[in-house]
């Protein structure tokens, strides 16, 4: 895990597990659309803020809640959307994928 998420220590000290209130410190102001050639760290600031409105809007928002359960819930709402939609969600994850091994491949 990256040291962009050391935060998660105030929640889990023992761990490096993230808590609801690191995905708002993650979040951050946001400085509106991201450019093409963004960095992860505006990629993972754009990612815990809408990750922060979804958790706002369903329920699992309590500062101490693991941020896993947002994750899990989201990704779980996604994929009603996507069959309600007619999307292939695997198939959106298997490029989703792509895209983020792509965008860390130089990263160590």
């Amino acid at each position: 895990m990256s040291s962009l998420v050391t935060v998660a220590a105030a929640c889990h000290p023992v761990s490096q597990d993230l808590c609801f209130a690191d995905l708002v410190t993650l979040a951050g102001d946001g400085d509106g659309i991201l450019p093409f050639d963004t960095g992860n760290t505006e990629r993972i600031s754009a990612a815990a803020a809408a990750l922060v409105t979804f958790a706002e809007r369903t329920g699992p928002d309590a500062d101490g809640e693991p941020a896993e359960t947002a994750v899990t819930d989201l990704l779980a709402d996604l994929m009603h959307l996507c069959n309600s939609g007619g999307m292939a969600f695997d198939g959106l994850l298997a490029t989703a994928r792509l895209h983020h091994d792509a965008e860390t491949e130089n990263e160590e």
